[in-house]
């Protein structure tokens, strides 16, 4: 009889005492395949590794050092910071903008355009302001700082189709399509991003041969985390929401609207970053190599 794989993974440890941050303890596992078929495969961990809570690809809870791994036939995906480095993105798209304008382009200037960004795209999420004024109000504001006139919506409409053409991929995008799309599972992008880009995206990104079908906030007429965009999802895709996975960075819309909709989340955390909000996803990964543990 063959030896199980053993794979070496991080847990965080949280005992009863430590108040502080939690300890990363490294231990080995080993698979096991359930021997009935159909059910999942079980990871049996040492029962020394006592933990209380865990953040591993993969794992759908702890149950006396045993968890399944849960697999999905719909993979819902968020675009900006999930698969598209956004922040490179927007430096190419200002950066090329403000040469055609003739416009002096500095570091700085990126800087507080992501902050007045971040500002108009908060807004709208909150539906205090529509799709159409989150776009012009951010280069208002800057241009107000600046000193500089332009025509804002001019300028938006320009900057969108620079931005549609920045192929900043995250790692392992590219990969975790072709293996989704190798076990015949279907991808779905859902964006509160604007079409433009997306339709700019379409001429140019290698994921896109495997994408089977678009979810955009402005065409929709709801933004993530509104139930109602969930619900329109819902209805174009006929497979139960057991079955699904929303995968995004975003804790407010990305998750929080998943879970609201009654479908399991899996937030992208690559920066390691503490949350400390009331949202919880069923899942945290901090690269989408881990996503394979789903397939």
């Amino acid at each position: 009889m063959s030896k199980p794989p053993v794979l070496m993974i991080l847990v965080k440890v949280y005992p009863s005492r430590n108040r502080g941050k939690p300890s990363v303890l490294m231990i080995l596992v080993k698979v096991y395949p359930g021997r009935n078929r159909g059910k999942p495969p079980v990871l049996m961990i040492p029962t020394k590794a006592v933990a209380k809570t865990a953040t591993l690809p993969g794992m759908k809870g702890f149950a006396r050092g045993v968890i399944a791994i849960k697999k999905y036939d719909i993979f819902l995906f968020d675009a900006d910071d999930t698969l598209y480095d956004y922040t490179l993105s927007t430096a190419h798209a200002l950066k090329s903008m403000f040469e055609q304008c003739n416009f002096n382009y500095t570091a700085e200037i990126q800087a507080r355009y992501g902050v007045i960004n971040l500002q108009a795209w908060a807004s709208y999420e909150k539906g205090e302001i529509s799709i159409d004024e989150m776009q012009s109000v951010r280069f208002a504001r800057l241009f107000e700082e600046m000193g500089v006139y332009h025509d804002a919506n001019d300028f938006n409409t320009r900057y969108l189709y620079e931005l549609g053409k920045g192929m900043f991929l995250l790692d392992g995008a590219v990969e975790i399509f072709r293996e989704i799309a190798s076990h015949n599972k279907q991808i779905y992008i859902v964006t509160n991003g604007l079409k433009a880009t997306q339709e700019s995206r379409a001429k140019y990104s290698p994921l896109n041969e495997y994408i089977t079908g678009f979810f955009i906030a402005s065409e929709v007429g709801h933004q993530k985390p509104c139930k109602e965009f969930f619900e329109h999802v819902f209805k174009h895709i006929p497979t139960p929401k057991e079955n699904m996975l929303i995968i995004g960075d975003s804790l407010t819309a990305d998750v929080e609207g998943g879970n609201n909709a009654g479908i399991d989340t899996c937030w992208l955390n690559t920066h390691d970053e503490e949350n400390n909000t009331h949202i919880k996803p069923t899942y945290e990964i901090k690269n989408l190599h881990q996503l394979k543990s789903f397939i």
